[in-house]
């Protein structure tokens, strides 16, 4: 069971992208305070190859848009649309051509940030890509620093202006970190992590626009709370599980 989440006033917004449980991926729209009972949810569809898998929600702040990253049957790459989230019919924009995408988020002026995964069994390193919203090619932005093949999820924060991307997991050795990055000097400054809970690798992340505080999802399942000053350099993250899903 894994989850992608997207900040919204009412809830987050899920998608379930484990083939073996759910035959067709489901985008989901949560109460954080109480996630084992959805508020509503929604089969994700695509004209055309069936779908086997979505993550990567983000929200334009220009139209208001859900993005989303689909991977079809019988495609390679990853499929980038919009999702109308009351029906959860999905529109193509284009493939991403290349790298996988674990990840996306828009920054306040409407640019579409895409973070890739490592994969042993290809050439695919991690690292920061911009997305054009209207074809979906993708632009190499910078080199991220390498945690392995799990954990890899982006947000932005409104309030400092910061990109914060999550990575790594609790294997041996552990290499679970937060990071802000500067999206006008391109410098990355590492937070470290308080547990009052430990998570395994996270799978998806929002910023509370209030707050700054993350609200993260895990690979497991449950939502985890990061709570940080939010301007680099920072106080350690204090992580804190949200609710056992």
């Amino acid at each position: 069971y894994f989850i992608r989440i997207y900040g919204d006033p009412i809830g987050v917004y899920m998608t379930d992208r484990d083939p073996d449980e759910f035959p067709t991926p489901t985008l989901r729209r949560l109460d954080p305070t109480h996630a084992t009972n959805p508020l509503d949810g929604v089969a994700i569809t695509l004209a055309g190859p069936p779908v086997l898998e979505a993550n990567g929600l983000a929200k334009s702040p220009m139209t208001g848009e859900l993005f989303a990253l689909l991977t079809l049957q019988g495609q390679a790459t990853q499929q980038l649309v919009t999702i109308d989230p009351v029906t959860g019919i999905a529109t193509s924009i284009g493939d991403t051509t290349g790298n996988h995408v674990a990840d996306l988020a828009f920054s306040a002026d409407g640019t579409l940030y895409a973070v890739t995964t490592f994969q042993e069994t290809s050439l695919n390193t991690e690292a920061l890509y911009t997305l054009d919203t209207a074809t979906a090619a993708p632009t190499f932005v910078m080199n991220l620093s390498v945690t392995g093949e799990f954990g890899n999820a982006i947000a932005f924060n409104p309030v400092d202006g910061h990109l914060y991307r999550m990575a790594g997991d609790v294997g041996a050795p552990d290499d679970r970190r937060l990071e802000a990055i500067d999206l006008d000097t391109l410098n990355v400054t590492d937070i470290p992590l308080t547990f009052n809970d430990s998570y395994d690798f996270i799978e998806g992340m929002t910023v509370d626009p209030l707050t700054g505080n993350i609200l993260a999802g895990a690979a497991d399942g449950d939502l985890y709370s990061i709570t940080t000053d939010a301007i680099p350099p920072t106080t350690p993250g204090l992580v804190d599980r949200v609710v056992d899903t």
